[in-house]
């Protein structure tokens, strides 16, 4: 196996050895339990303690910001979502933008991790549209995706988490907020 700066990116044995490396040098968190397996795992614990799940959303839809950034239309989808974090991500999961009591490596995981759950969604349906809507209830946590396809160039990915799932009229709202906000 060589060891040089000239290993090749697909020997494996030195990818596990430098990952061991850096997973040592890593600053662990101390909440959060380490991932067995290799399954990717969400973690519903970010949602704030103070969170009610009996609060309901607002009824009809909020006016939007006018001339809204990213950050200030997800502003404007937690409150109309009654959410705790909203993310939004592009299709190979990258962030965009979020907003919520959530932190900025956890957001990103959690866009990551939509767009590899519509991904999946995708392959299991065999179908030829891809799936738009996804919903993890973790029991006090419901984490709702949405892939908001765009006119031109891959779909957004939109992740809402809170007490309970973005409803079919709440998501139209907001997939057309978004879809008018990313033409410009």
């Amino acid at each position: 196996m060589s060891k040089g700066p000239d290993a090749s990116s697909s020997d494996v044995e030195r990818a596990r050895e430098l990952s061991k490396r850096l997973e040592v040098r890593a600053p662990q968190p101390t909440a959060s339990p380490k991932p067995s397996g290799s399954y990717i795992r969400f973690d519903a614990r970010f949602a704030p303690p103070s969170a009610d799940p009996a609060r309901s959303p607002p009824q009809g839809v909020p006016p939007r910001p006018a001339g809204s950034d990213w950050n200030a239309l997800l502003e404007w989808v937690r409150i109309f979502a009654a959410a705790n974090v909203v993310v939004l991500g592009d299709a190979r999961g990258l962030l965009v933008a979020f907003c919520g009591d959530i932190a900025h490596e956890r957001a990103e995981a959690m866009g990551a991790r939509l767009a590899l759950a519509f991904e999946q969604a995708d392959r299991m349906a065999e179908r030829t549209q891809p799936s738009r809507f996804l919903v993890f209830d973790f029991r006090g946590l419901v984490v709702s995706g949405l892939r908001i396809a765009l006119p031109e160039g891959e779909p957004l990915v939109l992740g809402v988490a809170g007490p309970r799932t973005l409803e079919p009229g709440a998501r139209d709202a907001v997939e057309k907020a978004l879809e008018e906000r990313a033409r410009g």
